[in-house]
């Protein structure tokens, strides 16, 4: 309960940017503008991926101290929280991916898909905590694993239902969601090296929040000239960008 209320901060955020791309999607569905609706479709899914996955990794790196300033010190929360955190990626898209499907006019679709996500929760989640206790002797991955697999397998169904549907274009998007993902990972690792040298594992508020200040800041600064360098930000944002210096 307590994880998901700092789970949402990714996805209010992720979301509040994707989401904005709405109501110019349905313009566009309703003029029949199909190149438009294409463009905002891969814009929206890979504005939300790129805020999502690193600020994800992140968080499950700095779990620690992230739980440390928000609730105290406990083992066993803050490993569950250092795997639920990976949720806000698959909430977030599949959220994103179900208003515009809806905005396409495709409501049974959306609701169908949501109906089967929720049942498929619902009859993995137990399955799921004996298989983990018995892999990994605790079970509280279970319930973590089994959102994250009904909500990434509803996902990929619908961006296959609408490349289907739309004949959309999803190739420059699988492209800058390869380099997303590099990204992120460099900036993991690279934080994982410093923690080497600085630890992260603390148990004071103030430890905590010096060290979530030093690696989000070092984490921000490596990831954003990583996708400067490689021109990602300027694939995703070019619009935005465009309109900003003009």
């Amino acid at each position: 309960t307590w994880g998901a209320k700092l789970t949402m901060i990714v996805i209010a955020i992720s979301m509040g940017i994707s989401t904005s791309l709405i109501p110019s999607l349905a313009s566009d569905n309703i003029t029949n503008n199909n190149n438009g609706v294409n463009y905002k479709i891969n814009q929206a899914i890979q504005s939300l991926l790129f805020i999502t996955i690193p600020m994800t990794l992140g968080l499950s790196f700095l779990g620690t101290s992230v739980w440390v300033i928000f609730y105290n010190y406990d083992i066993l929360s803050i490993e569950i929280f250092k795997l639920f955190i990976c949720t806000s990626i698959t909430f977030s898209l599949f959220s994103v991916l179900t208003n515009i499907v809806q905005t396409l006019n495709h409501t049974k679709v959306a609701i169908g898909t949501l109906f089967v996500s929720f049942l498929a929760n619902a009859i993995l989640n137990i399955p799921m905590m004996y298989l983990c206790h018995n892999i990994f002797k605790t079970g509280y991955q279970g319930a973590t694993i089994s959102t994250l697999i009904t909500q990434l397998i509803p996902s990929l169904y619908l961006i296959f239902y609408l490349k289907k549907k739309h004949n959309l274009n999803f190739k420059q998007s699988f492209i800058n969601i390869t380099k997303i993902i590099l990204c992120s990972l460099i900036m993991l690792v690279s934080l994982m090296i410093l923690s080497l040298f600085i630890n992260i594992e603390v148990q004071t508020k103030i430890s905590a929040i010096i060290i979530c200040i030093i690696y989000g800041l070092l984490g921000m600064i490596i990831y954003f000239g990583l996708t400067y360098k490689s021109g990602l930000i300027t694939s995703i944002f070019k619009d935005k960008l465009n309109k900003k210096s003009s």
